[in-house]
């Protein structure tokens, strides 16, 4: 499983890169296509550790809130200090 995840990474790091790099748009789009879904891949190959150590950085990041205020802002609760 590990080879296949560094294998999709690699692909997706080489379509993220021709994907910013290509003259033609049609080229970014299909890059793009094909980095997202290596990246998915990855998620699918990565180590169960490795998923959860994803799903606890994703919820110590933020989550997002509304403002019943009236004014129906959509914020992020964060604990850093600005």
């Amino acid at each position: 499983m590990l080879v296949s995840l560094l294998i999709s990474l690699a692909i997706a790091t080489f379509a993220i890169y021709v994907s910013f790099n290509a003259r033609d748009e049609i080229v970014q789009i299909g890059a793009a296509i094909v980095a997202i879904l290596c990246l998915f891949l990855s998620l699918i190959f990565a180590p169960t550790l490795i998923k959860l150590l994803i799903v606890v950085a994703l919820l110590l990041s933020g989550k997002p809130t509304i403002n019943t205020q009236g004014n129906n802002e959509i914020g992020l609760n964060s604990k850093s200090v600005y």
